[in-house]
């Protein structure tokens, strides 16, 4: 009678010595970045990130990002919303090494988790992070693509003033990271 031993690892089998290479390798880098304090600034930078809110003092002006349109609560909601997004997404795009991207996206979910729970019990399902991925995927006009999602999400789908400020606040955020992820000065490994 044949057994099937297709399944028996064999110690020393190259797969395993890459793995452990590779852990190794990774092991060493963190252990660089926390030395030179890139894990600590990426820990504030998402703490900082957390804090981005259209209905506080954050560096972000409400009345620049709407214009001269009137928001009620469900619209700071949607704003707040495309704020966080545009903040993951652009963490991930400026710090291409992922021990520095997601440790700076973990600690600003950590800080909306403790500050504003509702909030981000709210937003962890993830259906309107999908519309705006999508948006992003498509690669066209980016900033008008996920303006168009924030009307829809906004329940002002085709609403041309909406979306014009969705695209405003998405480009405007963009661009207000970066500069808070620059001044942070990661260092170079």
């Amino acid at each position: 009678m044949a057994y099937d031993d297709s399944d028996v690892k064999i110690f020393g089998s190259g797969k395993a010595t890459s793995d452990t290479g590779d852990l190794v390798e990774l092991a060493s880098l963190l252990d660089r970045h926390r030395r030179n304090g890139n894990i600590a600034k990426a820990k504030q930078l998402g703490n900082r990130l957390a804090t981005l809110a259209p209905e506080h003092a954050s560096g972000i002006d409400l009345s620049v990002l709407t214009g001269n349109v009137q928001v009620i609560p469900s619209v700071l909601y949607q704003i707040r919303v495309l704020l966080v997004f545009a903040a993951q997404t652009t963490v991930h795009k400026k710090l291409p090494l992922a021990i520095l991207s997601s440790s700076a996206v973990n600690a600003m979910y950590d800080s909306l988790i403790e500050n504003a729970q509702g909030f981000y019990d709210n937003i962890s399902d993830g259906a309107a992070f999908t519309f705006y991925y999508l948006s992003l995927r498509k690669g066209n006009n980016v900033a008008l693509e996920i303006g168009e999602r924030f009307a829809m999400l906004c329940g002002m789908e085709g609403n041309e003033t909406y979306a014009q400020m969705g695209a405003r606040i998405y480009t405007l955020a963009v661009g207000l990271i970066e500069e808070i992820i620059d001044e942070f000065e990661f260092a170079d490994v």
